[in-house]
C-alpha cells in the first residue's frame, strides 16, 4: 500500500511540474509573439527626416517651359514624397543658393551635401563623430577646417580636440 502511495505522489508533482513548465513557456511564446507584431516597425527613413525644414529651389523646376519663376521662390519640404518612376523633381536639383543637391532616396527628397544618413550618395552614412559636409563624410571631432561643425575653421595657432578650438 505505501508503494502505491509513494508512486502516485510522485506521478503528481511530475505532471504538476510538467504542467507549470507548459504554462510558463506558452506564456513567453505569446508575450514574445505580441512584442514582435505589437510594436511600431522601424522605419530608416524616419530618421533622415527634420520637421519643417525647406529647401527653396536655386532655378524654376524643369517643367516650366520657359524657365521664369512663377510668384515667389519655389520651395521643396525635406522629406518630401517622390516618386522616381513619375519623373521625379528631386534628382538633381539645386537648392539654398547651391548649398543643396537633392536626390531621391527611398522615395524621400534628401540633400546629398548635408544629410548625414545619405552623405553624398543615398544610404551612405556618416559614423560616430562625423557630419556630412559638401558631400563627404567629415571628421568633426578633431579635424581644424570643421572643428564642432562643418566649415568651422580654427585659428592657426588653435589645435580642434573634442570639437573645440584650443581646447587643451
Amino acid at each position: 500500500m505505501a508503494t502505491t502511495t509513494t508512486s502516485t505522489s510522485t506521478t503528481a508533482t511530475r505532471s504538476r511540474s510538467s504542467t507549470s513548465c507548459l504554462v510558463i513557456f506558452s506564456i513567453l511564446i505569446v508575450s514574445l509573439f505580441l512584442l514582435l507584431h505589437s510594436s511600431t516597425a522601424y522605419k530608416p527613413e524616419d530618421n533622415d527626416i527634420a520637421d519643417g525644414e525647406d529647401y527653396e529651389v536655386d532655378y524654376p523646376f524643369p517643367d516650366n517651359p520657359k524657365g521664369k519663376p512663377r510668384g515667389p521662390k519655389q520651395k521643396i519640404k525635406k522629406g518630401e514624397k517622390c516618386y522616381p518612376w513619375r519623373g521625379n523633381i528631386c534628382n538633381g536639383i539645386k537648392v539654398n543658393d547651391g548649398a543643396g543637391i537633392l536626390q531621391c532616396c527611398r522615395k524621400q527628397c534628401v540633400n546629398l551635401l548635408a544629410d548625414p544618413n545619405n552623405c553624398g550618395g543615398c544610404g551612405k552614412t556618416c559614423g560616430f563623430g562625423k557630419q556630412c559636409c559638401a558631400g563627404f563624410c567629415t571628421d568633426v571631432i578633431s579635424n581644424a577646417q570643421h572643428c564642432g561643425t562643418c566649415f568651422n575653421q580654427c585659428s592657426p595657432a588653435a589645435k580642434c580636440d573634442i570639437g573645440l578650438c584650443g581646447y587643451a
